[in-house]
């Protein structure tokens, strides 16, 4: 038996026995690569160890060159090229960094001028406002200023309007 496993350089050798009295085990590994089996688990222990040996072919072939893959990682990643890569990642990050922080800088500024324009209307409205209402008195009503806002517009809806009687021409004699 050993022989003729080493001269088919056979990885697993199975030997299919009927026994006569009936008893004794199924299946029994008799060294690393030598199975005993009974004829009606033979199909079932073949099907196994097919399955085996197409996983140690992979693992084997996977494992082929190794070495060199390392080398050839090992060179790349000591070399130029991957060198070159990253820093061109890390200038392109910088690049983008700047961009962005460019932006923001000018979008800030935008807003500033916004804010100063929104500040002048608001000065100017408040101002007018206080004007007329130095010409007029109390006829008008005020604009609304500071947080309370919203309770002051509520309060200035709720109070009667003020009608002040017009001059027409036709009114001239009462005066």
């Amino acid at each position: 038996m050993e022989r003729e496993y080493l001269r088919k350089e056979a990885q697993i050798g199975v030997i299919v026995f009927n026994p006569t009295d009936g008893g004794g085990d199924d299946y029994k590994q008799l060294s690393d690569n030598v199975w005993l089996v009974k004829p009606r688990y033979v199909i079932m222990l073949a099907s196994l160890l097919r399955e085996v040996l197409v996983k140690v072919f992979i693992a084997n072939r996977n494992a082929e060159g190794k070495d060199v893959k390392i080398e050839m990682i090992y060179n790349y990643l000591t070399g130029g090229e991957f060198s070159n890569r990253i820093r061109y990642i890390i200038e392109s990050y910088d690049e983008m960094a700047k961009q962005l922080d460019l932006e923001k800088k000018q979008a800030q500024r935008r807003w500033a001028a916004q804010e100063k324009i929104i500040q002048k209307v608001t000065n100017s409205l408040y101002g007018m406002s206080g004007d007329l209402q130095g010409i007029t008195g109390k006829e008008i009503i005020a604009l609304p200023t500071g947080e309370d806002d919203e309770t002051e517009l509520e309060t200035a809806k709720l109070e009667e309007p003020i009608i002040t009687p017009m001059k027409t021409g036709d009114d001239d004699d009462e005066y």
